[in-house]
């Protein structure tokens, strides 16, 4: 059973180092920042079980649910990890203020700027005073990056200012040590958008992020679509505008009209609840399969029965999908854009121009009569799971040690 406090006091002379690791982040429900936090925290933990070098107190809500691997890994590992119950972010601002622990760990540390709201409203100040070592991720500075993509979303481009101050201040923190990106396109942006000093560029490293906790893919039912039996393309997360969507759908809609070689082809489109949400007529309408709130072992099975995935995204500050479906060697078209062209080469991808109707439809052509090697596509993923590998190794280096 694992322990519980409401308020613990350490020792900063004792021998073993504390370390205070925000979970609570990976609480609001699946999503990419939560699914890294839950990967660096599996790695952490068998870092320090090997080694017995530190002991780990768990920022979390005890009423919320907790991912089973990582409430086993707590449960498991009870000896040198402790939970402590919060019910907020300005909870865990207070226990890191306290100076009660050698290192914090957040793996998301703008949601910290007091009265942000992800995609709504800038925030200020951290609120950080302490003595602590302070780890924070910045995954990318996403509504500056927004703006400069053409994305309409609340008031972005009015706040763009209070914005640029806000991801700015974060960076120039005194009480934060470290800042870790994971994509030299978004540290480059950083330091081009933020007008940054190289005292202040020196404070931000390059990790790729850790590979995320993969599931045993489970079959998924349908009454549309017999996924294993359909020729299917795929689309993802949908419902957020830099995803792209409306340009995606439309592409795919005028090939399924005009192009005699995809008559039997399908397409899944992860994100959406109904097709209504898209707001234009389909003439195809069909062959479109919307799927919303869809478990990750079940996305799992959709990734290994697709024939190809397209990812035109606006911008991405790493784009996990791609990689995530070369595990099983499918391949995928994305942007000429963003983190995308530093992540994936044109040896694994086929690229499209994310503004064009023509390019998308010419480069998913491409991608299906002309197919990538499977064993190239292997290869790649292999590659890029070593490098997430070694980079996770150096970001747990970074937080238990000195």
């Amino acid at each position: 059973m694992f322990k519980i406090v409401r308020k613990y006091l350490i020792n900063l002379f004792a021998a073993k180092k504390t370390i205070l690791f925000d979970l609570f982040f990976s609480q609001s429900g699946y999503h990419g920042g939560g699914e890294y936090a839950k990967s660096v925290f599996r790695v952490m933990v068998n870092r320090v079980s090997a080694t017995n070098s530190a002991k780990i107190f768990v920022a979390i809500d005890l009423k919320r649910p907790i991912d089973p691997v990582c409430k086993e890994l707590i449960d498991k590992y009870s000896s040198f990890i402790t939970i402590i119950d919060i019910k907020s972010f300005d909870d865990i601002r207070d226990l890191i203020n306290s100076n009660n622990f050698h290192t914090v760990f957040l793996p998301a540390i703008v949601i910290y700027s007091k009265n942000y709201r992800y995609l709504e409203h800038p925030g200020t100040s951290l609120g950080f005073k302490t003595n602590s070592k302070v780890v924070g991720v910045l995954h990318d500075i996403r509504e500056l990056e927004l703006i400069d993509c053409g994305c309409e979303i609340g008031n972005f481009a009015t706040d763009r200012e209070l914005y640029k101050e806000m991801f700015g201040a974060v960076i120039r923190d005194d009480c934060v040590e470290r800042i870790i990106t994971v994509s030299q396109f978004c540290k480059n942006n950083m330091v081009r958008k933020l007008n940054l000093v190289k005292q202040e560029e020196d404070k931000i490293t390059v990790l790729y992020p850790i590979a995320k906790i993969r599931y045993k893919p489970k079959e998924l039912f349908h009454q549309d679509i017999v996924f294993q039996k359909t020729k299917y393309l795929l689309a993802l997360n949908l419902g957020r505008e830099e995803k792209n969507g409306r340009t995606i759908i439309a592409a795919l809609d005028d090939l399924f009209s005009s192009n005699e070689y995809f008559k039997d082809f399908y397409v899944v489109l992860i994100g959406l609840n109904s097709l209504d949400e898209l707001k234009f007529e389909l003439k195809n309408k069909t062959r479109f399969i919307p799927l919303n709130n869809v478990k990750p072992e079940n996305l799992e099975f959709i990734y290994k029965n697709a024939k190809l995935l397209v990812y035109a995204s606006l911008h991405e500050g790493f784009g996990y999908p791609p990689l995530e479906v070369m595990k099983y060697a499918v391949p995928s078209v994305v942007s000429r854009n963003s983190a995308l062209v530093e992540v994936y080469n044109e040896n694994c991808v086929v690229y499209c121009d994310p503004l064009s109707i023509d390019s998308i439809k010419s480069s998913i052509e491409n991608s299906l009569k002309n197919p990538i090697d499977k064993n190239v596509l292997l290869q790649y993923y292999n590659g890029l799971l070593d490098r997430q590998n070694n980079d996770a190794d150096t970001l747990v280096d970074i937080i238990v040690n000195d």
